[in-house]
């Protein structure tokens, strides 16, 4: 299910996210440079409320403090997992028992699409509830027998957090999701 959602959110971020090559159409004049420096580009401000994305690519060390880490899963193997975007990243984690899946997105594309995405979720799964206060919004579910999986957006920044814990470990995803969001964002 955590896939699904990460799915969700890059297809939605392709969809809306994508830029026309700024390069000129092949054949045609490339005006002369003028000698003047370039005008100063300006970046749009983050949407009210919101903290703007971490500017480095987000890795495990970064999404998932190292007292989270001991705090939940101190005797298990924890190593990057990278998203292959720059704006989400992760940890996968595994013990003797179970395995999780911790992952952050941060991108305004991703927050500005939160209710679409949760209705899609809850499309997806007849098992998903409601998450209430935690975030801005989020929702939860029983992984079959296997496991549970918690996603919630943060308050304070675009950042979208997933848990996933599966096997035998009793791990409260919804407390390790409060507690990711209270590192955010991700400076």
């Amino acid at each position: 299910m955590s896939k699904a959602l990460t799915l969700v959110a890059v297809v939605l971020l392709s969809s809306c996210g994508k830029k026309k090559d700024d390069a000129p159409a092949p054949g045609s004049a490339t005006p002369a440079p003028t000698g003047s420096a370039p005008a100063p580009t300006v970046s749009a401000p983050a949407p009210t409320g919101s903290a703007p994305a971490a500017a480095a690519k987000l890795d495990c060390d970064r999404v998932f403090a190292k007292a989270l880490r001991e705090k939940y899963f101190a005797d298990a193997k924890i190593e990057d997992k990278t998203q292959g975007i720059e704006f989400a990243g992760g940890c996968g984690i595994e013990g003797a028992d179970y395995t999780a899946d911790i992952t952050v997105t941060c991108n305004d594309v991703v927050s500005a699409n939160m209710a679409e995405t949760l209705k899609l979720t809850k499309q997806g799964s007849k098992d998903m509830t409601d998450l209430v206060g935690v975030g801005k919004g989020g929702v939860t579910s029983p992984l079959a027998t296997i496991g549970t999986q918690a996603t919630a957006w943060d308050d304070d920044s675009n950042c979208m957090v997933t848990v996933m814990v599966t096997g035998s470990k009793k791990a409260d995803t919804i407390a390790i999701t409060k507690d990711l969001l209270a590192t955010l964002p991700i400076k």
